[in-house]
């Protein structure tokens, strides 16, 4: 399982999600980018961001 969260991207906010691929935890930020922060669509680079600062949740 994967997650990401506004605060992993330096952001004041205490939106995270969790899903089990990247391209979810992608489609999620965006969607939250737009309806949150007026974000009309992620940039390439602004994608890459995310990427990276996407983590494997662990499993007890």
């Amino acid at each position: 399982m994967k997650s990401l969260s506004c605060k992993d991207m330096g952001m004041d906010c205490t939106w995270r999600t969790q899903a089990n691929t990247e391209e979810e935890i992608l489609r999620r930020a965006a969607d939250h980018a737009r309806e949150k922060h007026n974000m009309k669509e992620l940039s390439p680079e602004m994608r890459v961001k995310l990427k990276s600062k996407i983590h494997e949740l662990k499993v007890a």
